[in-house]
């Protein structure tokens, strides 16, 4: 068979297998919200973890495995769009505000594709991050189901217990992928101990719903990988995540106001906090005498890029071209920073960020995107569907002042955080098939 008939029945046979998993997506959604939550993953599986190159340094992002990302976020976002449609008249089209807010945010980055530094990267995140909205807005409509608001956290909890468990195996089947080549750091299936260290925040909140949520006989499923998440988060030598796991549990005690569980819960917790920064394990060691609350040299990225933001506050940069800024060597020496003059170089902040992409009047409609679900979530009553979705949101904005958590669609903490959103709009909308599930 000569190349081109071998590209060409490759391609048919692509197309039919993809055909039929995106209708499997479409009669059962929770199968999407399955692979939706897999998605960051389909990139960094190809990192390739040796001593960093710049080929191999790009391949999460641009290689094969930013690709198949790209096809699969498209094609579940086709099928978001299309099951909103299909349900339509079961919600009189209702939506939470939010979305338009998003969808507003999403206009003014396709606008900045126009004076982007780099319109092609601009423009494939701009259409990336639209295909999440289209995602969430069926899966918002699915939610109206009933009986589906549970069915979508039992599947993040199997989602998370497979990582988890797969994790653990892969430390004894393949270790030179899982351990960080720079550090005795655990990554797992990451490209950065940070990436694994985010993902082990957001699976306890996933834990604690189920906890809450499961008969007393059956809690050890939940306490079993609850443990061994900790210790793999420990291991992945993340000290922002870990922290702001503290802080999640306690925001979620609070929210339950069990005032016994929540005095005892923070001794706890604070007694572990004062074991890890007094003997500092492997994985917290960082280059130098940097000490365990060092911030890594951030302040050097936050420093150099707030000189450019200066020069361009109001509209920014173009949507996603992060460190592309760094380019223009007429504004700034770089010459004794570790700091990239690429796309790849994250600002280790999400909302910077955004400032850099968008400016600030694109910061305001952002915070208007994440922030109206959350205050709004405040008020309505204890249920452990509502905390979890706070918890969840609140975890990932303190995360995204350190890293870039939160900037669009690429990372496990951009994911979790939108299911959350979704979920946390679908319960201030009140919709009375769902009030008997919430516990």
């Amino acid at each position: 068979m000569s190349n081109d008939l071998y590209i060409y029945f490759s391609t048919i046979i692509f197309i039919l297998l993809g055909g039929i998993l995106a209708f499997f997506w479409f009669k059962r959604f929770e199968t999407a919200l399955f692979f939706f939550g897999l998605s960051p993953l389909v990139s960094t599986i190809f990192f390739q973890n040796v001593i960093e190159t710049e080929s191999i340094s790009t391949e999460a992002t641009i290689g094969t495995g930013g690709y198949l990302r790209a096809i699969l976020l498209i094609s579940l976002g086709i099928v978001g769009i299309s099951k909103y449609f299909r349900n339509y008249s079961k919600f009189e089209g209702k939506i939470p505000l939010q979305f338009f807010f998003f969808g507003i945010f999403i206009l003014f980055s396709f606008f900045s594709v126009y004076y982007s530094l780099d319109q092609r990267f601009s423009l494939i995140r701009v259409t990336l991050l639209f295909s999440v909205f289209g995602f969430l807005i069926g899966f918002y409509s699915w939610l109206q189901e009933d009986g589906n608001l549970k069915k979508a956290l039992n599947t993040l909890f199997i989602l998370v217990s497979i990582i988890v468990v797969v994790t653990v195996l892969s430390i004894l089947v393949v270790p030179s992928r899982v351990w960080w080549w720079k550090a005795d750091r655990l990554i797992g299936f990451w490209e950065h101990p940070n990436s694994f260290g985010a993902f082990c925040m957001l699976v306890y909140p996933i834990l604690m719903w189920k906890y809450y949520n499961i008969k007393k006989s059956n809690k050890f499923i939940v306490l079993i990988p609850g443990l061994i998440t900790i210790l793999l988060h420990i291991l992945s030598g993340s000290r922002t995540t870990l922290l702001t796991s503290f802080i999640g549990i306690v925001i979620w005690i609070l929210l339950e106001k069990n005032w016994i569980k929540l005095f005892f819960s923070t001794i706890i917790l604070g007694l572990t906090v004062v074991i890890l920064i007094e003997f500092s394990p492997t994985s917290f060691t960082r280059q130098g005498d940097s000490k365990i609350t060092d911030l890594s040299s951030r302040e050097d990225i936050w420093t150099s890029a707030l000189v450019f933001v200066k020069e361009n506050p109001l509209l920014g940069y173009g949507y996603g071209v992060e460190g592309k800024i760094f380019q223009d060597e007429s504004k700034l020496d770089l010459g004794t920073t570790f700091i990239e003059r690429n796309v790849r170089q994250s600002m280790h902040n999400g909302y910077l960020s955004i400032i850099v992409g968008v400016g600030i009047l694109g910061l305001l409609f952002w915070l208007l995107v994440l922030l109206y679900p959350l205050f709004q979530g405040f008020q309505m009553p204890y249920n452990t569907f509502k905390t979890y979705a706070l918890v969840s949101m609140i975890m990932v904005l303190i995360t995204n002042f350190v890293e870039s958590a939160l900037t669009g669609y690429s990372a496990a903490t951009d994911i979790f955080f939108w299911i959350s959103w979704v979920i946390s709009g679908n319960i201030l909308l009140g919709n009375n098939k769902l009030n008997s599930n919430y516990n």
